[in-house]
Parts: C-alpha cells; sequence; structure tokens
C-alpha cells in the first residue's frame, strides 16, 4: 500500500516540471535574472519583458514555447506587447504562443459565471446603506450580520 502511494507520489511530482533537470542546466547557463530563472524552474507564468530577456539570453524558442504551452499565462496580452515583443526580435513563433497562451487565459477567466456576491432577492439592494449593507441572506450574512460591499 505504501509502496503505491509513494509512487503516485512520484509520478505526480515529476508531472509537475516543465523541463528536464539537463534542459535546467542549459537555461541556468544563460545568466538570466534569478526571478525569471525561479519562473522557469517553477511553472510560473512569464510576461512579455521575461520572453525578451529569454530571446536575448538566446534560451531556444523550443523551451520557451514549451514554457507557454504547459505553464501558460495569467493575463490577457496586447497588440502592445505583440509590437514590444516584435521591436525586440523575439520569433514570431513565440508570440504566436503567448498569444495562444493569452486566449487559453481568456477563455478560461470569462467562462466563469459572474458573481458579484449579492443576493439581489433582499429588497434593500447594494448600496442602501451607503458603502455598507445589512447582509440577512444566507449569502450575504457574516459573523456580525453586516458586509461591506465594493
Amino acid at each position: 500500500m505504501i509502496s503505491r502511494i509513494l509512487l503516485a507520489l512520484a509520478l505526480v511530482l515529476a508531472g509537475c516540471s516543465t523541463f528536464t533537470d539537463a534542459e535546467l542546466a542549459q537555461i541556468r547557463q544563460r545568466g538570466l535574472r534569478p526571478e525569471l530563472l525561479a519562473k522557469m524552474e517553477h511553472r510560473r507564468s512569464l510576461d512579455p519583458e521575461d520572453l525578451i530577456e529569454l530571446r536575448r539570453a538566446g534560451v531556444p524558442d523550443a523551451q520557451v514555447e514549451k514554457q507557454l504551452n504547459d505553464v501558460g499565462v495569467d493575463y490577457v496580452a496586447t497588440s502592445d506587447d505583440a509590437v514590444r515583443l516584435r521591436k525586440a526580435r523575439v520569433s514570431a513563433r513565440i508570440i504566436d504562443a503567448l498569444l495562444r497562451a493569452s486566449d487559453r487565459f481568456a477563455g478560461r477567466q470569462y467562462s466563469q459565471p459572474y458573481d458579484d456576491g449579492w443576493n439581489y432577492g433582499d429588497p434593500w439592494g447594494p448600496g442602501f446603506y451607503g458603502d455598507w449593507t445589512v447582509g440577512f441572506s444566507p449569502r450575504c450574512h457574516s459573523g456580525s450580520g453586516w458586509r461591506h460591499h465594493r
């Protein structure tokens, strides 16, 4: 039983890494800022400035694209981002990967149902008491009976 748990844990942890140890060693040799290196090692989102630094450091497009595909981004890329990347000579392959990751992020964010936390069945409505409202419905009630709505 314990061996099965350890095997499952090893598989889960192995699945958390975007890069092999050899790939990470190659990336480390590029002289990246410690914050950017940590993003690459710990599967965190890259921003346009990171992509520019990776290009300047000579990190292969395949590795940058792999990071964007596996990790994604946590923002919606703009046309200004794409222009800035083109001016910095980031490859079209990486810009396309960024835009795909951005589209995936936007799809996740905007497919969530809107919920502002207010029970619209409450006849007093938001803002009845200014910035503070009394919440007696199950969704709005806090321990004191008051909930701050912003």
